[in-house]
């Protein structure tokens, strides 16, 4: 599973309708890699979307979730477990949460 965020790539369509509505604010063309939170999202901050990204991919690409996936036994196990594990290498370069002591659950799924 890959997770992206959106990202309104210059010279997009995407990007003209945001940028008309200023919702963009980081013009660091190093951080419009669909894994750093470049806009202002409706219904939440950019805060808020790049720790639930972060989230979502830590939750996937723990080892117990990656063994529930590869668990069946047919031909194809050794390849999930490969795709798994260079995923889960990849995600351990990804920028990490801004705040984690705020998001180790999301917010959707929190308990008081």
């Amino acid at each position: 599973m890959l997770y992206h965020i959106l990202t309104p790539f210059p010279g997009t369509r995407l990007y003209e309708e945001m940028d008309r509505q200023g919702r963009i604010h980081d013009h660091d063309w190093s951080h419009y890699d669909t894994g750093h939170s470049v806009i202002h999202p409706q219904g939440m901050t950019s805060e808020e979307l790049q720790n639930g990204w972060y989230w979502a991919i830590r939750e996937t690409y723990k080892l117990p979730h990656i063994l529930r996936r590869i668990v069946r036994l047919d031909p194809g196990w050794k390849v999930r477990l490969v795709a798994n594990y260079s995923h889960f290498a990849k995600f351990r370069r990804y920028p990490q949460p801004l705040n984690p002591e705020k998001y180790s659950t999301p917010p959707l799924l929190s308990v008081k």
